[in-house]
């Protein structure tokens, strides 16, 4: 398969998961959720979807920049926004997010991408509907390592989150860190 075929194939896989997504999104608050039952109204399609199989080829670090420009872009263009900021966590699996209800924000922490693990932290705004923004935070204090697969929670109690554990490349992490949120732009690690 050529370059340019595969980069069809991403765009129109992006653009399908992207429609997918804000179609859910559109149709959350209406929804009528819990119910055993679906309203009377709601149809089911019932035809039969074909689905072609290409063979899986791994994408290079240039298409992965490229889906994810692409994902921004129509993430921009459906919420009519015109000024697209391109300050955006870098694609992760394996880390973890904690929403903060007092700020309105979601915080994601750590990951790895199938070359090097992350210790950063971004925060997400969602305070104003539709208009989110991402921000890399700077906390002060000494940082964890860099980590995956660990876990977090948010202590609403003292207004941190707390991590616990994870790996890197060739360790395993038992340790213990909390960040301070108690005041937006003076983050702070602290290992207990």
């Amino acid at each position: 398969m050529n370059h340019q075929n595969r980069m069809i194939r991403l765009k129109k896989g992006v653009g399908m998961a992207l429609s997918l997504i804000l179609l859910c999104c559109t149709l959350l608050p209406t929804a009528n959720v819990g119910a055993a039952n679906p309203p009377e109204s709601a149809s089911v399609a019932t035809a039969p979807v074909t689905v072609e199989q290409e063979p899986e080829t791994p994408f290079t670090e240039a298409e992965i920049e490229a889906m994810t420009d692409v994902a921004i872009a129509k993430t921009a263009a459906f919420s009519g926004n015109t000024t697209v900021a391109w300050d955006l966590p870098f694609v992760r699996l394996s880390h973890t997010a904690i929403f903060d209800m007092e700020y309105d924000r979601l915080f994601v922490f750590g990951g790895y991408n199938g070359r090097e693990f992350f210790n950063d932290v971004w925060a997400l705004d969602v305070s104003t509907i539709g208009s989110g923004s991402w921000s890399k935070l700077n906390p002060t204090g000494p940082w964890p390592a860099p980590r995956a697969q660990h876990t977090a929670i948010y202590d609403n109690v003292n207004h941190r989150m707390i991590v616990f554990g994870g790996h890197s490349f060739h360790y395993n992490f038992d340790d213990i860190w909390a960040l301070d949120l108690t005041t937006p732009g003076a983050e702070a690690w602290t290992q207990l």
